[in-house]
């Protein structure tokens, strides 16, 4: 038996039999009624008084019981603990919350950038491709802190659904100015504003389709260039009062946190799910490291190798 991180050895049972036959049925909390079991699996208790307080990571055999509305045979007097994250086994400064659709466990770790795993103890060293589960980012400050009126993005990719692939913008000031990158509508869609409206272009292609594309999105002032796997260009030019992006070298790859995705100007609140690799932002540029390091912060960030 252990309780907490203490390890505490029992003793040996008498008698000669080593298997435990309990059936199917488990009570968890209390029992209706003593008088409904057998006498001589209850004759150490005195008296009948149930549990009073939050039970979660109920494991029977290795296997997670989730005792919720639907899965359970009967009950009473139960309501939702609440407290779930009080007591739990996240990892490596990785936060807590509780799940908010039926789940097998009672709460969830959100990993840093460099851990993943259910508790956030396996450390990933180095992100060739990034995996993305739809509730993670990266985020990368750029040393390009200017307003810009040219970019140059060049990303690889796959996935089988909608999401958000880069957003990159000033977060420093209250400006509603971006360039974004995302699959809507298993379409490849660019979304910028340069301070006079969001213009939106996309490539009337498919791709969500779980292979393999290169996606490279060129803007020269107020004409965008964008094309897939070096096929199907897609040239247009937008009307803008300004065709300056304020830019403070902030970049998020594969989704937004949550004070930016709240914030109505950021234009998406759907990340992604699949792989995400080779990233540049400008012509010159190396790829972004996607790794841990001064430049770099994220969650539920997981190798795709």
């Amino acid at each position: 038996m252990r309780l907490d991180s203490y390890m505490f050895i029992g003793v040996k049972s008498p008698g000669s039999y080593t298997q435990l036959n309990v059936g199917s049925i488990v009570y968890l909390g209390g029992i209706p009624r003593l008088s409904a079991l057998n006498p001589s699996a209850v004759k150490d208790l005195n008296s009948q008084r149930d549990f009073e307080g939050a039970v979660s990571h109920f494991i029977v055999n290795n296997i997670v019981q989730v005792y919720a509305p639907g899965r359970a045979i009967v009950g009473r007097n139960i309501e939702d603990g609440k407290r779930t994250c009080v007591l739990n086994d996240c990892q490596n400064a990785a936060k807590c919350s509780t799940p908010t659709t039926l789940s097998n466990y009672s709460y969830i770790c959100t990993c840093n950038l460099g851990w993943e795993g259910r508790l956030c103890n396996s450390a990933t060293a180095y992100y060739s491709k990034a995996r993305f589960s739809g509730d993670g980012f990266i985020f990368y400050q750029d040393n390009v802190t200017i307003p810009v009126n040219e970019n140059h993005i060049e990303l690889s990719f796959n996935t089988l659904r909608d999401g958000l692939l880069l957003w990159l913008g000033d977060l420093k000031t209250n400006n509603s100015e971006y360039l974004a990158v995302a699959i809507i509508n298993s379409k490849l869609t660019l979304s910028i504003n340069t301070g006079g409206g969001v213009f939106q272009m996309q490539l009337n292609r498919n791709i969500s389709d779980g292979v393999n594309h290169r996606a490279i999105i060129t803007r020269i002032r107020q004409s965008v260039f964008l094309t897939v796997n070096g096929f199907f260009p897609v040239l247009r030019d937008y009307v803008s009062s300004d065709y300056f992006l304020s830019y403070s070298g902030h970049i998020f790859i594969g989704g937004l946190d949550e004070n930016v995705r709240a914030n109505a100007r950021s234009g998406y609140s759907l990340g992604f799910t699949g792989c995400i690799w080779n990233v540049k932002v400008r012509m010159t540029s190396e790829y972004l490291n996607l790794n841990k390091n001064s430049f770099n912060r994220g969650v539920n960030v997981r190798s795709c190798d």
